[in-house]
């Protein structure tokens, strides 16, 4: 199970909805895992821009 979890991170994702029903099992005993759905990349890019400026109205919204 961690050899599936370290593959899905080796293409650079992250699966977010690590449980034991997220596995299958074929009749040859290999693993899979399944369930993409929460799945995010590790190429998230954030923008401390949006951050300074939300901070920034906060500050002038609370101030009045």
């Amino acid at each position: 199970m961690i050899l599936c979890i370290g593959q899905v991170h080796s293409l650079g994702y992250i699966h977010r909805d690590i449980k034991p029903d997220n596995f299958l099992f074929n009749a040859q005993g290999h693993i899979n895992i399944s369930d993409f759905g929460l799945c995010t990349g590790f190429h998230w890019a954030h923008d401390a821009k949006f951050y300074q400026v939300f901070l920034l109205f906060s500050f002038f919204f609370f101030l009045v």
